[in-house]
């Protein structure tokens, strides 16, 4: 293994055993959304709709990275329970646009200050000048990617 290989492992390793134990510290205020009873997808779809805004079924799907039929699906599952909704595309009328209903911006502005004040509580334990390397460790990481473009990862 080269010099490339063990630092990539490495870091992967430390994400995630950094991701993990996030998730762990945060599990007692995630407990407070098990009455939204969503499921992984359906929470995953209302995170991108949150944040991209309004979105087509094929804007969803791409982001999803899953198939049409199933991203209707999972819009239609969210749309009867109230959390999202479909409206005719000012721009083009021939589109629809799946966006939060008022009802879906409660759940999902509810989910992230949870996850906000989790994570707060994590990273306020570090000292100022590490949270400041860690977030232009960040930056530079999601630069590096957004430069090699979609679906240019290697295997």
């Amino acid at each position: 293994m080269n010099s490339r290989d063990r630092s990539s492992t490495l870091l992967w390793d430390a994400l995630a055993d950094f991701r993990r134990r996030v998730l762990s510290h945060m599990q007692p205020g995630l407990a407070q959304l098990d009455g939204l009873d969503l499921t992984m997808a359906q929470s995953l779809a209302l995170q991108q709709i949150a944040s991209a805004g309004p979105l087509t079924i094929a804007g969803l799907q791409a982001r999803l990275s899953r198939a049409q039929a199933t991203t209707s699906q999972l819009v239609s599952q969210l749309e009867r329970r109230g959390l999202v909704e479909r409206r005719a595309d000012a721009a083009d009328g021939r589109r629809t646009l799946v966006a939060l209903s008022r009802r879906g911006r409660r759940q999902m502005d509810r989910l992230e200050a949870i996850r906000r004040r989790g994570f707060a509580d994590v990273v306020g334990a570090l000292p100022p000048r590490v949270q400041r390397q860690l977030l232009d460790a960040l930056r530079a990481t999601v630069a590096a990617l957004e430069a090699r473009g979609p679906g240019k990862d290697t295997p």
